[in-house]
C-alpha cells in the first residue's frame, strides 16, 4: 500500500515512505571516514584507506563523522518498524553488520588475505589459502556475490560445480574430495574471520555438507623394504639423513632444520625444536607444526655413528669451501653449509627410490613407513610411537594408522582365542 500523498517522505520514528515502499533509518554513532580536500566528497572507511578521491582525484584527510544507514524495500510499515527494532536492538548488542556492496572476491582479496601477513600462520598455510582464493574462489561466479547476500546454499552450489566441472586453475583432472575440503576449510575461517570484523553477521559455510574423503591406506614399506633402501644408499651424501627419516619418523622440515647444538651424541638423543618450510621458493625456519612437536627423542647406536661420521664429513668439505662456507651449524647441509631445500630433499629421495627398484614410495611415506613399522611390526605401545611422530596426541596417531592396526587386531583375536578356547569347541 502507498502512503498518502501528504506523508510522503516525512520520517516517523526512523521510518518513513519511500519508493512505493517504506524504508527505515537508524544512526550508528560516530565512525571513521575520509573527505576530499578540493570536493568535499565523504567517504566512509568500510575498507582500506583510499589513496585519492574517486570522483575529482583530489587528496583526502582522515575525519570521524555521524553515520547514518537507511535501509528500504519493505512493502509495509509494520515491516519496516519490526526490521528496524531488530536493527536498533542488534546495534545495541554489537552484532549489527554495516551495509557494504564488496563480493566475496573483493574481500578475500583485499581484507582478508592482506590481514593474515602479519598473523602467527605458517607459510606453507598462508600460500594454500592465497592458492586456493586464486584459483578455486575469487574467479568463479561464487566470488562475484555480494559477501552480505552469500548464502549456504550458494556455496554448496559451488562446491557441487567444482566437483562436477574439475578444476579452475588450469588442471584437466577432476577435483577430489579432499582438496574441496581444504578449500572449504580456507573459505570457512575467511566468513569465521567477516564475522568477527562485522562485515556479515553469521558464517554462510556453516552446515555446509561435503563429500566424504574415501579412507585409503597409505603407501608404506615394510621393515625388509626399509632396510633394502638403506642397504642400496651407504654411499650416498644423503645416506645419514635417510636414515635417520627411517628411525625417527621424523617430518621432513624437522630433520632439514636440525642443528648440532640440538643433538647429544653421548646421550644418543636429538632435540626437535625447530622446522623448515618452502613456500614460493622462500625457506622458513620456524616452531614445529603442533605443540607436541617440540620433543627430544632417543636415537640408536647405527643412527649415532651416522651422525659422527656426517660430523666429520662436513669438517671435510667446510676445509674444501673455504670463505665459501656458511655456517648455520647445519647437520644437514650442502657442501657450503646452505640449507637443503625440502622440495628438491624430496626429489633426490624419489630418485633414489627408483634406482633401488623399490615400491614407488615419497619420502613422508618414509615417515608413515616408520609408524606401521612400530605400530604393527614391533608391537610398541602407541603413546610412544606417537610421541616419537610429535602427534598433538594419540587419537591422531590411532586414525592415521587405524587401517595398518586392524591387522594387528585380527593377531590379537587369533592370540586370545589360541588359549581360552578348548580344543574343538
Amino acid at each position: 500500500m502507498r502512503a498518502p500523498a501528504d506523508d510522503r517522505g516525512k520520517m516517523r520514528g526512523g521510518v518513513r515512505p519511500r519508493g512505493g515502499g517504506y524504508s527505515f533509518t537508524i544512526n550508528l554513532g560516530v565512525m571513521p571516514a575520509q573527505r576530499c580536500n578540493d570536493c568535499n566528497a565523504r567517504f566512509w572507511r568500510d575498507r582500506k584507506a583510499l589513496r585519492s578521491c574517486p570522483k575529482c582525484g583530489g587528496s583526502l584527510r582522515d575525519t570521524h563523522e555521524r553515520r547514518q544507514q537507511t535501509q528500504d524495500g519493505f512493502a509495509r510499515l509494520k515491516e519496516a518498524v519490526k526490521a528496524r527494532t531488530d536493527a536498533m536492538h542488534d546495534l545495541g548488542q554489537g552484532t549489527y553488520v554495516v551495509q557494504a556492496n564488496v563480493t566475496l572476491a573483493e574481500y578475500l582479496q583485499e581484507e582478508w588475505l592482506p590481514s593474515l601477513e602479519i598473523s602467527p600462520l605458517r607459510p606453507t598455510t598462508l600460500a594454500s589459502y592465497e592458492s586456493h582464493v586464486r584459483n578455486h574462489l575469487a574467479p568463479t561466479k561464487l566470488g562475484g556475490v555480494r559477501l552480505q547476500q552469500l548464502r549456504r546454499e550458494q556455496i554448496a552450489k559451488h562446491y557441487a560445480w567444482l566437483l562436477a566441472e574439475g578444476r579452475c586453475d588450469g588442471e584437466s583432472k577432476p577435483m577430489s574430495a579432499s582438496t574441496l575440503r581444504r578449500i572449504h576449510a580456507t573459505l570457512h575461517r575467511a566468513l569465521r574471520d567477516a564475522v568477527r570484523s562485522r562485515w556479515i553477521p553469521l558464517n554462510p559455510a556453516n552446515d555446509v555438507e561435503l563429500p566424504r574423503v574415501d579412507s585409503k591406506e597409505r603407501p608404506t614399506w615394510d621393515s625388509t623394504q626399509v632396510r633394502s633402501f638403506l642397504e642400496t644408499v651407504r654411499a650416498d651424501r644423503l645416506a645419514p639423513l635417510w636414515l635417520l627419516y627411517s628411525t625417527t619418523g621424523a617430518r621432513r622440515g624437522e630433520l632439514l632444520a636440525l642443528r648440532w647444538d640440538a643433538v647429544d651424541l653421548d646421550a644418543g638423543t636429538i632435540s626437535i625444536r625447530r622446522a623448515m618450510t618452502e613456500a614460493g621458493g622462500a625457506i622458513t625456519v620456524g616452531e614445529p607444526k603442533t605443540r607436541s612437536g617440540k620433543r627430544t627423542i632417543a636415537i640408536d647406536p647405527a643412527s649415532v655413528a651416522a651422525l659422527r661420521s656426517q660430523h666429520r664429513t662436513q669438517l671435510t668439505e667446510r676445509l674444501a669451501a673455504g670463505a665459501r662456507w656458511q655456517d648455520k651449524d647445519l647437520v644437514f647441509s650442502t657442501d657450503e653449509g646452505q640449507w637443503l631445500l625440502p622440495n628438491r630433499v624430496s626429489s633426490a629421495f624419489i630418485a633414489t627410490v627408483k634406482r633401488s627398484e623399490l615400491p614407488a614410495l615419497s619420502l613422508h611415506g618414509l615417515r608413515h613407513s616408520f609408524a606401521t613399522i612400530a605400530l604393527v611390526e614391533r608391537k610398541l605401545p602407541v603413546t610412544v610411537v606417537s610421541r616419537r611422530l610429535g602427534h598433538a596426541n594419540v587419537s591422531i596417531t590411532l586414525d592415521i594408522y587405524s587401517h595398518a592396526m586392524s591387522r594387528q587386531d585380527e593377531e590379537a583375536a587369533l592370540d586370545m582365542a589360541s588359549v581360552i578356547v578348548p580344543q574343538d569347541f
